[in-house]
């Protein structure tokens, strides 16, 4: 699951040793917040604005189910068609 953050671009971001060089860092920024969330190789991760996503965007534009990102075996984005 994603953390969902303030609006604060400049906070210091929290490095997990046992990731950092083996997993993506995702961040999504959108007015009001942004999130984050770790991916890990041959894994995806979830967009939208249902509650179950790996990353969750409250924002209008975002749809409850609206991306997967894929790190199998290249890092990939796959609009998931919903409006």
């Amino acid at each position: 699951m994603s953390h969902v953050l303030p609006d604060d671009r400049t906070a210091p971001d929290i490095d997990d040793p046992e990731r950092v060089g083996s997993h993506y860092r995702v961040h999504a920024f959108w007015e009001g917040g942004h999130a984050r969330a770790w991916l890990a190789p041959n894994a995806r991760i979830s967009v939208g604005r249902a509650e179950d996503c790996d990353i969750v965007i409250d924002h209008a534009s975002v749809s409850r189910r609206h991306a997967e990102l894929s790190a199998s075996p290249e890092l990939s984005v796959r609009d998931l068609g919903s409006s």
